[in-house]
């Protein structure tokens, strides 16, 4: 069986896309955006940071240069919810 994938690829250069206005104040670019998922290239200069907050979708970084401190809280589950762990998990025992 052959399995055929077909995908659009664009490219786009951040410095094209204006700055779009945050509650940060910091330079950020909305590259893409659906219900899904949002890509947006951030600039921070020396000092600057993002307020905490939350986000409707998931979020990664890819750091070019420099360092910081990303704070992420544990994650909350919905009463009734029961933890998705692999066999092997539920049955450890933690030390």
């Amino acid at each position: 069986m052959t399995l055929k994938i077909t995908a659009m690829i664009t490219t786009k250069n951040y410095k094209s896309v204006e700055t779009t206005n945050n509650p940060h104040g910091v330079d950020a670019r909305k590259l893409h955006g659906n219900e899904h998922v949002q890509v947006v290239h951030m600039h921070l200069k020396a000092g600057e940071y993002l307020k905490k907050h939350t986000t409707a979708v998931d979020v990664f970084f890819y750091v070019l240069e420099g360092e910081g401190i990303v704070e992420i809280p544990p994650p909350t589950e919905p009463p009734g919810a029961k933890p998705i762990r692999p066999p092997c998990a539920a049955s450890s025992t933690p030390s």
